[in-house]
């Protein structure tokens, strides 16, 4: 058993085993609680710094962007994607589409006579077709969209399906119109007969010096046909001067013309001359006409060109058809239109330009 203190005995001291830390002062009652125990202690700073209020908007807006941007990539990298095969689907529609062209354009140029004919039969109603009754007041509504959906596409195949060739009308005043407005000269009217875009590249008074300086103007047009009428002003200018005509430098002249515009062209030289136009010039009723004659006989047969003659016919000495005494009125100009397509109209036709 163990042994039992008696009551009332003094507690014996601890043998000191260091200096005393508490000598001169009261030693604490270690039974007693301590006086925070059971309190929350205060934080040790209630505000927070300038520091703090600058980089807390920043930190949040760090960590939304944390959050969105991997979305953001996502929805990119979908959208790029996206776009891309809508850009092949668009690209194999844009083939498809032009090889359809392309078929139906041979097949109307090949049978224009069956294409006639078919765009009559979606007109006329066969034999055996019947009157809608009265009680059926609309037609049928297939009717209404397959007549211009079938016209439609044959407009687009014929007209819009591909380039439209150019012609290039390249000469000087009589060209140009001078004498009447531009919308009244001859290139002008010859547009309006042909399937083509027609360029008026004349200027007055050039001569076929001045037109060898014009013609990568000509060519940049990437004309189908180029109508070359210069010579003119070579001729007046000589007259006038009281000169010979130079009629070989003339024919070099040309003949340079035709060579630069001949690259894939087919290029015409137009007769600018009539002989009853010849023989009122000064000189003109000897050799002139003969020589010039010659001149574009020669240009013909080396070039293997073609040559368009009687523009002048049916105007030339009629004063109603002139503006002056060189140069036709609006009337005139539409004879010497006709005059054009009829010298044209093998040519076209061929081509099938001829409206």
């Amino acid at each position: 058993m163990p042994r039992r203190k008696r009551p009332g005995a003094p507690r014996p001291e601890p043998a000191a085993s260091g200096p005393d830390v508490f000598a001169g002062r009261k030693r604490p009652d270690l039974r007693k609680p301590l006086p925070f125990a059971g309190k929350t202690a205060s934080p040790v700073r209630k505000t927070p710094s300038p520091a703090c209020k600058t980089l807390s908007p920043a930190c949040k807006t760090l960590s939304l962007a944390r959050k969105t941007f991997p979305f953001a990539c996502k929805t990119f990298s979908f959208a790029r994607k996206t776009v891309s095969f809508a850009c092949k689907t668009f690209s194999a529609a844009c083939k498809t589409l032009s090889f359809a062209c392309k078929t139906f354009s041979f097949v109307c140029k090949t049978f224009p006579p069956a294409c006639k004919t078919f765009s009559f039969a979606c007109k006329t109603p066969s034999p055996g077709h019947k009157k809608p009754s009265p009680v059926r007041k609309k037609p049928s509504p297939r009717v209404p969209w397959l007549i211009p959906a079938v016209c439609g596409l044959f407009l687009l195949v014929r007209c819009g399906g591909e380039r439209l060739p150019v012609i290039v009308c390249f000469g000087d005043s009589l060209t140009a119109g001078k004498g009447a407005e531009h919308s009244e000269a001859w290139p002008a009217l010859l547009e309006k007969r042909v399937r083509a875009r027609v360029v008026n590249a004349g200027t007055s008074g050039d001569t076929t010096l001045d037109a060898l300086g014009r013609v990568q103007a000509v060519l940049a047009e990437k004309p189908d046909v180029v109508i070359v009428e210069f010579g003119a002003n070579d001729i007046l200018d000589a007259v006038q001067g009281g000169k010979v005509p130079d009629l070989a430098g003339l024919r070099d002249r040309l003949g340079l013309l035709v060579e630069a515009l001949d690259g894939g062209a087919a290029v015409y030289l137009v007769k600018f001359y009539s002989l009853s136009m010849i023989s009122d010039f000064p000189g003109g009723d000897g050799e002139l006409p003969a020589a010039l004659d010659g001149l574009f006989a020669s240009l013909e047969a080396e070039y293997h060109i073609g040559i368009i003659d009687g523009i002048w016919d049916g105007i030339w000495g009629d004063v109603s058809l002139m503006s002056d005494g060189t140069h036709p009125n609006a009337a005139g100009y539409r004879v010497m239109a006709d005059n054009y397509v009829t010298a044209l109209a093998p040519f076209l036709k061929e081509q099938g330009l001829l409206r």
